[in-house]
């Protein structure tokens, strides 16, 4: 396996996890906000 595809996969699956994180993070904000207005 070269370098750079090692390089591309590692920061595809970084970004996929920010995209999670970010995800999940609008989620609790909704389910707060489902809490307040039920």
């Amino acid at each position: 396996m070269s370098q750079s595809k090692i390089g591309r996969k590692t920061f595809a699956f970084r970004q996929r996890l920010e995209f999670n994180i970010i995800i999940s993070q609008k989620d609790s904000r909704l389910k707060a906000l489902d809490n307040i207005f039920p």
